[in-house]
């Protein structure tokens, strides 16, 4: 227990992120007592119901005089210490941000939490676009997919498993991106063979070999091609797979498609619709920059999609089917340009799911992190931008930055 100075008074400062505070029960550092209901600090004769222990505005400032570990307070900014993220040298206490792409995990996750840290996995070979992994059990299976090829963790070190490109004596193939699961692994590829190119989509069960999924015989496409009817092959920029049996595709237009992987007689896709209350619309979504599933009811299956489009609150994150509406970032006044997510849904009920997302506030101009946890939505500290990205598995929350203080 310690305390803090709160309007001229000593009081007592034991609570975490999340929790209710007021004049008299303060926050720790560098938690900072916030009116809910419209973002200012909360003074006395604030009801009490509407303050909360919350990271600043720009949550890597330290108006506090207090950072998370392994960060310094510096001239009213935190400075990253050795082996922090960085993007530029003046955010690393050692003047220097190497260019050097790598992965950090978060400790004490959740309302309460009382040192958020973000501690280093491990650094990159090669330049990170994204990273994707799961969990089996107590075993974090970890992906990167970096400018020349993807890696798969070993538990001490990252090892290169597909190049970019990968020539085969049959074509020539650059990865485009991979969801992996326990039973199944999907890979995307923009494939050219015999001056013909699509892009096409492999499947392996963890034997290393890669056949082609849902495979299709055209004359006009190569066998892995995926398609929305008769000859119409898809652009592919994201995929993914459902709990219930449907796999999700993104197409470079920003539009979703789905199939169900349970029926081998409909191999051809549907291009997904909103949904709204406990109805199926027949407005497509479009606008889509990342789309995946999350474990609803089995009620609305092929519809339980998350997505990254427009909306009155800037570009962010929304959910169709069973939560329907939706929306993360959110708050009344701010608009947000969101660039990726994770999401680790295990069941149907809301409160279990844990969502990270990296947004750029523009009001304010500066991108952060966002974790919901609970059904509530946090900012944490993080220096990122629109090219890191994060993830969230069933053990552990990630994100990769591009840059680390050396």
């Amino acid at each position: 227990m310690g305390t803090a100075c709160v309007e001229g008074i000593c009081a007592i400062a034991n609570n975490g992120l999340g929790t209710s505070c007021s004049a008299t029960i303060a926050c720790v550092a560098p938690f900072v007592c916030t009116n809910s209901l419209n973002g200012l600090p909360c003074q006395s004769g604030t009801a009490a119901q509407a303050c909360t222990c919350i990271y600043p505005k720009d949550s890597n400032s330290c108006q506090t005089g207090v950072c998370s570990p392994s960060f310094t307070c510096v001239k009213g900014l935190c400075q990253g210490q050795t082996g922090q993220s960085c993007l530029v040298s003046s955010q690393c206490t050692t003047g220097k941000c190497g260019k050097l792409s790598s992965v950090y995990y978060l400790t004490q996750v959740g309302v309460g939490s009382t040192a958020v840290q973000w501690l280093p996995h491990s650094t990159l070979p090669s330049n990170v676009n994204r990273i994707v992994g799961y969990s089996q059990g107590i075993t974090e299976v970890l992906y990167a997919i970096c400018d020349d090829g993807l890696y798969l963790y070993s538990g001490t070190s990252w090892v290169q498993t597909i190049p970019i490109p990968w020539v085969t004596s049959f074509s020539t193939r650059v990865l485009v991106d991979i969801f992996p699961s326990a039973a199944m692994t999907l890979v995307v590829f923009l494939e050219t063979s015999g001056g013909s190119t699509d892009y096409t989509v492999y499947i392996s069960r963890g034997s290393g070999l890669y056949d082609p999924y849902n495979a299709m015989i055209d004359g006009n496409h190569l066998l892995g091609a995926q398609f929305s009817g008769p000859g119409a092959a898809l652009t592919i920029s994201r995929i993914s797979l459902s709990p219930y049996g449907y796999a999700t595709i993104q197409t470079l237009e920003g539009n979703i498609y789905y199939r169900s992987t349970a029926n081998p007689l409909a191999q051809y896709y549907s291009q997904a619709t909103y949904t709204q209350g406990n109805q199926v619309t027949t407005r497509p979504i479009t606008g889509v920059s990342q789309g995946m599933y999350y474990q609803g009811s089995a009620t609305f299956a092929p519809y339980d999609l998350t997505f990254i489009a427009p909306s009155t609150q800037g570009q962010v994150l929304q959910f169709n089917g069973d939560v329907s509406g939706a929306q993360y970032p959110l708050e009344a006044g701010r608009s947000y340009v969101t660039s990726a997510y994770s999401l680790y849904s295990p069941g149907i009920d809301a409160q279990s799911a844990v969502i990270l997302l990296v947004a750029r506030d523009i009001n304010l101009g500066l991108s952060s992190l966002y974790l919901v946890s609970r059904g509530l939505e946090f900012q944490l500290p993080g220096i990122v931008d629109a090219r890191s990205w994060p993830l969230v598995t069933g053990n552990r929350i990630y994100y990769s930055s591009p840059g680390t203080c050396v």
